[in-house]
Formats: structure tokens, sequence, C-alpha cells
């Protein structure tokens, strides 16, 4: 068989209520050459159900055990035969031009070997249902570039991944180079690869907002977990490269020191929200040596060290 110009990789587990929707805006791509790899991972929900029974040769419903993202994303990769490689979560949406923006942006930039776009935020409204993602979406018509964000953007990429992994599409040469997502992180897994691309390629970001990115509770960056992990991705990064990307530019060291702080103040944050208020003021009071003068670290300090509220007696 001809290979597709794009495959598509799309890590499944107990996503039922959302892989129809995320199918649909795949297979009604504008660049309509493509092959969608949906990688099960131990669903038991039926979500793999709705895939095998999709009417389209272009869809493969491939099933694993339990794993994890990552290891589901390098299934989907070593599986791959398109020119091109993109990524989708289950529960995002695509505009119907994204790929042929992509496609033709790469086409313009031979050097660039990854091509990522906009997103907007995808909220549930007040019935709890998210409402139609093309009010969100928008089609750049001249496909403009970002150059804040287009380059070699490795100094960019340290303070924060301009990178929603369900908008990025990359060349297979780039995949072969970086290798497999790493599946030792519990988080952060995403960060780590694309900052590991911002140091082989340079980048070409669309400034459209061509995903929906869909927001929920069950999302893994709203879980509280014993590591920050994003701290460690960090560190891990710097020990390997230092702060200069392949260019020589570096991020300006207050704005370092802010992202760093924003970061412990957000695990902070969760550990305070879940109970866990000695891990909360542990990571809150790192937030305040990095960034003092922010009051949104102390205000939380302040939350943690208050009395915790008891309950009043049922007589």
């Amino acid at each position: 068989m001809t290979p597709p110009e794009v495959s598509v990789v799309v890590p499944l587990h107990q996503g039922r209520a959302f892989i129809a929707q995320t199918l649909r805006s795949l297979l009604t791509q504008s660049a309509g050459d493509i092959e969608v790899l949906v990688i099960d991972d131990g669903s038991h929900d039926g979500g793999d159900a709705l895939c095998a029974a999709a009417d389209d040769p272009r869809v493969s419903l491939v099933r694993q055990p339990r794993q994890g993202v990552a290891a589901a994303r390098n299934h989907g990769m070593h599986l791959a035969r398109g020119a091109f490689i993109a990524f989708c979560d289950q529960d995002d949406v695509w505009h119907p031009r994204k790929l042929e923006r992509q496609l033709a942006a790469l086409a313009r930039d031979p050097d660039a070997g990854l091509c990522c776009t906009g997103y907007r935020f995808w909220h549930a409204g007040a019935d709890g249902l998210h409402g139609d993602p093309a009010l969100l979406l928008a089609d750049d018509a001249q496909a403009r570039l970002d150059p804040a964000l287009s380059g070699w953007v490795y100094h960019q990429m340290l303070l924060e991944s301009c990178v929603l992994t369900s908008s990025a599409l990359i060349r297979r040469e780039l995949a072969a180079a970086l290798g497999d997502w790493d599946t030792g992180l519990e988080y952060g897994e995403d960060w780590d690869y694309w900052l590991r691309a911002s140091r082989l390629t340079r980048f070409a970001f669309l400034a459209a907002p061509m995903v929906a990115y869909r927001q929920s509770a069950r999302q893994g960056s709203r879980q509280p977990r014993n590591e920050n992990w994003s701290e460690r991705v960090l560190q891990r990064a710097i020990a390997r490269w230092g702060m200069s990307g392949p260019d020589g530019r570096r991020p300006d060291p207050q704005a370092f020191r802010r992202r760093r702080a924003i970061d412990w103040q957000g695990h902070g944050a969760q550990h305070l929200q879940a109970g866990n208020r000695s891990v909360a003021l542990r990571a809150l009071w790192r937030a305040v040596r990095l960034d003092p003068v922010n009051r949104g670290h102390w205000q939380l300090i302040a939350r943690a060290c208050l009395p915790a509220p008891t309950r009043k007696s049922s007589r």
C-alpha cells in the first residue's frame, strides 16, 4: 500500500465520551491523505469499540495493556507510515484546515522539522457540556507565523512549552532523531519531548488557533503528585544543554525565576486543595524564594497556615 502523507497518533484511555467527535475532526481534514492510529491503552469503557466500528479504512485500532500515554504515543509512532506524524489527544478537536495549513508552512520552510499551531481552551458550560468547538477556532488564510515562537526556540521553551501536543506536526526524520517519548516521566513527558525537539530543529508556529483543547477535572495536569515533575524536566534539560539555545539566545533571568516560581505555586496549590498542607507549604516556600514579590504565593501560604475547619456536631 502507498504510505499516507500524514500519520495521526491518538492515545485512547477511557475516552468513550469524546473519541467519536475527535475522530470526526481528523477524518474531515481538507488534507485528506492520512491514516489515524488509535492506540487503545487498556480502556474498559467501550471507547475502543467505537473506534473499531468506525466505517473508514483510514482508522486503525491497536490495543495494548495499560502503559500510559507516552507508551501509547511510542507504539503509534513505531507503526506510523506517513512522511509526517501528527498527534491528537482523545478529547481534542482540530480545525478542518489544520493539516493543510501546517503542511504548507513546512513546505515553505524545509529547515523546520516541526509545525504547531495556536489553540483555545475549551471549557464546559453551566450545563456541564462542551459547546461547538468551531466557535473557538479560526482559519488564518495567510497562515501567519508567530515570529516569537518560530525558529530556534529552546530559550522560549525553558520558560513555557509553546507546543500543545494536539497541535504538533513533525517530519518523520525528526521523529527518528528524537526517539521515544520518555515513559519514565509520570507527568511532563510532552514538555520533555518538545524541549528535545527544540535542540534539533527550528519550529514553525502558526498563530491561528486551530485546536480546541478540552478542559475537564480529569485532566492529568489537575492531579496532585508527590513530585514536581515540571521542575524535574526543566532541571534535567538545563543539566544536559545549559541555558543557551543552538542560536545562542538565553531566557531572561528574571522571567526564568518567575516561571519556576509559578510551577512551584501550582504544585503547592494542588496539594493545598487536596488537603496535603505540609507538601503544599514546602512547595509554596520554594515559590517565595524564587519570586518573593508575587502576592499569590503569600496568599496561598496564609491559607495553608489557617486552622483546618471543624465540622459542626449534628446534634
